[in-house]
């Protein structure tokens, strides 16, 4: 073999050496390039950070998982409260609700809803008028009967407008 043609694929084997290494994704790199939802296997503790939408994505085990950000934040499992023992009666004291993400403004539409079992027959979990910060809600709900009710937890997702 030739020294030219030795040194071409020594050339070529590096820069597919360096394309590769490029590539590979290292433990808390971010890649960013405005292409939506990433796809493929990752490398636990990777990063994905969405330059078009700004949502985030964290790769857990082998799999990409969406992650709080200022765009889309979840809370769940938030201890739910007792309510009085007349039909209507709402909790003496709402439910606070902490994002782990504040939002830049108030911007954002919160649901919420009942994800543990009930006691008695509590009613849908609402958000409580002038409550909603940038960091976060309160919200309540009421008992349908003449008894105490309460949700074991309820979980949360605000999407910003």
């Amino acid at each position: 073999m030739s020294q030219r043609i030795v040194k071409i694929l020594f050339v070529a084997v590096v820069l597919l050496f360096g394309f590769a290494v490029g590539r590979t994704q290292q433990v808390g790199t971010v890649l960013t390039n405005g292409n939506g939802v990433p796809s493929g296997a990752c490398v636990s503790g990777s990063i994905y950070a969405d330059s078009s939408s700004g949502w985030q994505y964290t790769c857990k085990g082998s799999l990409w998982q969406l992650g709080a950000t200022q765009a889309m934040v979840f809370k769940r499992g938030i201890a739910g409260c007792t309510t009085g023992i007349i039909a209507t009666n709402p909790c003496a004291t709402p439910i606070t609700v902490t994002w782990s993400v504040a939002f830049p403004d108030t911007n954002y539409t919160p649901v919420c809803w009942p994800s543990g079992a009930p006691s008695n027959e509590p009613l849908a979990p609402y958000l409580v008028a002038g409550s909603k910060l940038a960091g976060s809600i309160q919200v309540n709900y009421q008992t349908a009967i003449a008894l105490s009710s309460s949700w074991s937890t309820i979980d949360c997702v605000a999407i910003h407008d």
